[in-house]
């Protein structure tokens, strides 16, 4: 049974008397709401226990203790008073997640693959607080932790929500603690065969693997003392999941990637994540970078540095792998002890950065800047994936998913011999734009290691790869279909479609162009108004801009004949002279005078059709220029139809004859 007794051990070494009161008060709180509620209880607890160990914020500990109280046992206004404003807020943002359906514990058909990206989707559209996540994840742990307690059906749900939905958001969120176990134990009951399977595995080859990995640490640390670091050098443990994904990804036995070593340094020791001493730490960094390739052979490409560009979830570490005396590889990560808790404890160890160190002036204040970056970088990071489904499909999703992920890298060549590093399944052409845009437009066909290979050829690490091009042309639009495969990266995908992003729009300018022409005729205003002077008038700052839209079909003909039209109305002394040409101010009281124009006739043919004047001549007046959706009348001139002006045009109603104006 998880005890408050431990959560207040844990939440006492790094916060103060009055957080401890009130950790306390949120389970006395949580006892008397649900006094028979067992699991309930020890869920709550059980997941405060879990942030408290990423030393997360008192009031998100406080909200996992509460999160579950029914309202009718203790009302939210109950909650505000005795905890405050924040607690209720958290406590409101977790229950408010509830209603996907995902989450729902009656669900008992189960979802699909495709189903869960869907509701992935929009779980992660409505998230409006990172803190909100954190608590969630500290709950679906604590229900993994128990999760032999729960029917086989919920089991397998509860298994593979975890390892779907919550273990990409613990990766997002950089807390590597939570994201490898829940990946782990969720993997146990999603596919128990094969977890056993290399749990056995991995249990006959214990001994020996311990101990190279003990020679190896020993062999770094004594190096490293010897130079004078401050470092601690301890083996890191390969996650059973990491090696069922490998196998899975490299088409390999577990022979294959059991023997894989993994080391970790950390620089230096304590809270030290920031001023002077940090940065000495990161110096230090790359000096055992160099200790460690002198002592072993490193493997050429296969070296990244997460500290001068760290990932998009803020992870930073030095990964390096090199080759021992005996032939064996051995994966090493050197970070500092600030960077190892950010990546253990993610977004919370930079919360409670933030609120023990307060605000100091000088330097202090650009590192409290640096972590309100941080936090707001995970945030972007969890919003992130919505890009890729803007426009597209479940498809691209899960591709971006893949792709954010631990995937094992692969390294190709150029022809010059420089190292490229792709993620699995990528092709020649996932190369060419890594190299260079215009390179992958430009693709036209591929070699890999000297032999001619389909542009969709998955490649391997150490191909050497060279990229046949063609002088004009452009990608193909086949290449963003993901049934055949030609792209892997999502880079690539980006660039494609920019790149006919800017055809269609030469094309809609050069019709744009057309169109807005043809109008201007129209209106006899194509020597009077430049395309710069319309594109002022529609409120444009940039001509291509406007014909853009035009041809794209954004902006109607209409509305450019309306805007054109309002701005070029005659003058009243010009009005006054096409009124003494257009209107017949004599008398004529049969209209029967007024013939219908001749068939073949082409003096008679009409200009424009206007349902009152059916069967008349009619054409535009020059003195107002009436335009579609405008109200309109006709003037029955004699011998030349009827002419139409706005129904408001002073030439009209100034003048007397009133019986010559027809609706």
């Amino acid at each position: 049974m998880a005890s408050v007794d431990l959560l207040l051990e844990l939440v006492r070494r790094y916060a103060d008397g009055s957080a401890l009161e009130r950790v306390q008060a949120a389970h006395d709180l949580l006892i008397t709401a649900c006094p028979s509620q067992i699991r309930l209880v020890e869920r709550g607890v059980g997941a405060a226990q879990i942030l408290a160990q990423l030393e997360a914020r008192v009031e998100c500990i406080i909200a996992a203790l509460l999160v579950d109280i029914p309202e009718e046992a203790c009302p939210q206004i109950d909650i505000q008073e005795q905890m405050g404003e924040i607690v209720v807020k958290l406590v409101a943002g977790v229950q408010s997640m509830r209603r996907f359906p995902y989450l729902d514990s009656q669900n008992k058909r189960g979802w699909s693959h495709k189903e869960h990206f869907e509701l992935y989707h929009a779980f992660v559209a409505s998230l409006e607080d990172p803190q909100w996540v954190l608590i969630e994840l500290a709950r679906q742990l604590d229900d993994l932790r128990h999760l032999k307690t729960f029917f086989p059906p919920e089991q397998r749900r509860i298994a593979f929500e975890a390892l779907n939905i919550y273990a990409p958001l613990a990766h997002r969120l950089g807390i590597w603690r939570i994201k490898w176990e829940l990946e782990d134990t969720a993997f146990r009951f999603t596919h128990p065969e094969q977890f056993h399977e290399i749990v056995a595995k991995l249990d006959e080859q214990r001994g020996s693997r311990e101990e190279g990995i003990r020679q190896a640490v020993t062999t770094l640390q004594d190096e490293l003392t010897r130079n004078g670091i401050e470092a601690k050098v301890t083996g890191r443990p390969k996650h059973i999941y990491s090696i069922h994904r490998k196998m899975q990804r490299k088409g390999v036995p577990f022979e294959a990637v059991y023997d894989v070593r993994a080391l970790r340094v950390i620089i230096g020791s304590g809270d030290a994540g920031n001023g002077q001493e940090e940065q000495a730490h990161i110096e230090t960094c790359y000096h055992v970078l160099g200790i460690t390739n002198s002592l072993w052979t490193p493997i050429p490409g296969q070296f990244d540095d997460y500290i001068a560009k760290p990932k998009s979830n803020d992870y930073r570490s030095l990964h390096t792998a090199v080759v021992d005396d005996e032939g064996k590889t051995i994966e090493v990560q050197i970070r500092t002890h600030w960077m190892n808790k950010a990546a253990e404890s993610g977004i919370a160890a930079h919360w409670h950065y933030k609120e023990r160190q307060g605000s100091r002036p000088g330097s202090q204040k650009k590192k409290d800047r640096d972590v309100e970056r941080v936090i707001e970088s995970r945030v972007v990071a969890l919003r992130s994936l919505l890009d890729y489904s803007q426009g597209q499909g479940l498809k691209e999703l899960e591709l971006a998913v893949e792709e954010d992920g631990v995937s094992e890298p692969i390294f190709v060549f150029t022809p010059m011999g420089d190292v490229i590093r792709l993620p699995a399944g990528a092709t020649p052409i996932d190369f060419a734009y890594r190299i260079h845009t215009e390179l992958g437009n430009r693709c036209y066909g591929a070699k890999v290691s000297g032999s001619i290979v389909p542009l969709n050829y998955r490649l391997s690490t150490g191909d050497r790869v060279e990229i046949i091009t063609r002088k004009r042309g452009g990608p193909n639009i086949n290449w963003l279909s993901l049934e055949q495969g030609f792209i892997k990266t999502q880079a690539a995908r980006k660039k494609i479609s920019a790149w006919f992003r800017r055809q269609r729009r030469e094309k809609d300018i050069a019709r744009g162009h057309e169109i807005l022409d043809r109008e201007l005729g129209r209106l006899g205003l194509k020597s009077a108004l430049s395309f710069d002077e319309v594109a002022r008038l529609l409120k444009f700052k940039h001509p291509e801009e406007m014909l853009a839209q035009i041809g794209g079909g954004e902006i109607t003909s209409d509305k450019v004949r309306s805007v054109i039209a309002a701005e070029s109305k005659p003058s009243k002394a010009e009005l006054a002279r096409a009124a003494e040409e257009e209107l017949v101010t004599e008398k004529d009281e049969s209209l029967t005078l007024i013939e219908k124009p001749v068939a073949g006739d082409e003096q008679a043919k009409p200009g424009l059709l206007v349902a009152s004047t059916k069967g008349l001549y009619s054409r535009l007046a020059k003195c107002c220029y009436p335009v579609p959706p405008e109200e309109i009348v006709g003037y029955v001139t004699r011998g030349y139809g009827a002419t139409i002006h706005l129904a408001d045009c002073p030439n009209v109603a100034s003048n007397r004859e009133k019986w010559r104006i027809v609706p």
